[in-house]
Formats: C-alpha cells, sequence, structure tokens
C-alpha cells in the first residue's frame, strides 16, 4: 500500500464560482437514499448551515487524487485471485487511497492558517460512529466534511473546475479510482505549492 503512485492534480476557484455547482437540495435527496443518513457526524443532516459554513473563505482548491489500475496492475490481480468482484476490489481501493490521501490532507491543513480541508468521502477514523449512539463526536478535532455532504455536485465540479472524470464500476474495471478533495482558505495560495506539498507527503 505504501508505494501506491498517486497522482494529484489542484484547480483554484473562488467560493462564489463554486456555489454554482451547490445543489443542496438535490443532494440531500440522494443523501437520504444513503446508509450512512443520520448515522455519521460528518455527514447530514447537520446542526450547522451549510450556507454560513462555506461563505467563511473566500476560496476553493479542488483536489484530485487519482490512481491508474495501469500502475497496481499486480495489486489489483491479487484481488481478482481472491475471488473479489469488481465493487469489491473498487472499494477496497478506494479505500487504500483514503487512507494515505487522508494524512496528506490533514498535514497540508496545519500548513495554511484560516484554512479547511474537505474529505474525498465520508469520514473513516472510527469503525464505528459515535453518532450511531446517540454520542458525540469521539475526534472534533479531525471531523471534517466532504463537497458533495454539504450539498455540492461533485461530478460536475470534477469535470467542469478539475477537467477530469469520475468513472464507477460496473460491468468491467474502471481505468483509475479518482476521489475529489478541497481545500478551503480564506487567502489565495499557489496550486504549485499544494501540489508539491502533497506529492512529497510520505506516503
Amino acid at each position: 500500500m505504501n508505494d501506491f503512485p498517486i497522482n494529484y492534480k489542484v484547480a483554484e476557484t473562488t467560493i462564489d464560482k463554486l456555489l454554482k455547482f451547490f445543489k443542496k437540495s438535490t443532494i440531500r435527496g440522494y443523501c437520504k437514499n444513503c446508509p450512512n443518513f443520520q448515522k455519521v457526524w460528518s455527514c447530514p443532516p447537520y446542526d450547522f448551515s451549510e450556507e454560513e459554513y462555506i461563505h467563511n473563505y473566500k476560496f476553493a482548491y479542488i483536489i484530485g487524487a487519482k490512481l491508474n489500475y495501469s500502475d497496481i496492475r499486480e495489486y489489483v490481480d491479487k484481488l481478482i485471485c481472491n475471488s473479489m468482484d469488481n465493487i469489491h476490489i473498487s472499494t477496497d481501493i478506494y479505500y487504500k487511497l483514503r487512507g494515505i490521501v487522508d494524512k496528506n490532507m490533514f498535514s497540508m491543513e496545519n500548513l495554511y492558517n484560516d484554512s479547511k480541508i474537505l474529505l474525498g468521502g465520508k469520514c473513516t477514523l472510527c469503525n464505528e460512529c459515535a453518532r450511531e449512539k446517540n454520542s458525540p463526536c469521539l475526534h472534533q478535532d479531525k471531523l471534517r466534511y466532504s463537497l458533495e455532504s454539504l450539498g455540492f455536485e461533485v461530478s460536475s465540479i470534477t469535470e467542469n473546475i478539475l477537467k477530469d472524470k469520475i468513472i464507477f464500476t460496473g460491468d468491467s474495471l474502471p481505468p483509475y479510482c479518482l476521489s475529489i478533495y478541497a481545500l478551503f482558505s480564506k487567502e489565495q495560495l499557489s496550486t504549485k505549492e499544494l501540489e508539491m506539498q502533497l506529492t512529497s507527503s510520505v506516503h
């Protein structure tokens, strides 16, 4: 897992421009059909206004973390030999990628004041979220949300801002796993510097 060659791409936009992709009511409808709805603190519903949270920042850095299956062919073949189907193979690789990139994102956030990262999916710190038992989050300092959980249409953001495409697993494995993160900031940052920070992080 430590030698997974993850490729990072960072694109800058403003919060005002990003709000073009804010489709809270539509996305919330999808969330209600998700098994994590009301069960994970990083997922809705929230006890705060998503709009107010977003407007705390001025700039948004959309970050694509991509892992090409051709670069981990040996690992993929191993999963296939273990009789895993395509969905389980893609899920396994997605969480391997998350395990690496989440750590890199938290490290990057620590370098920039007045910034907050958004993860590429639900929080994965605990095997079972305390919300399941109606208890407070056990890691309040590390609780982070995602673009989608706040109400953004991630597929459109990926195609229009990052100029890439999320490909879902079907009858065959996709060519890559792409997870979309973000860094919200009150100050303008360098996309090249952000990419360097992510790439140089220890996997």
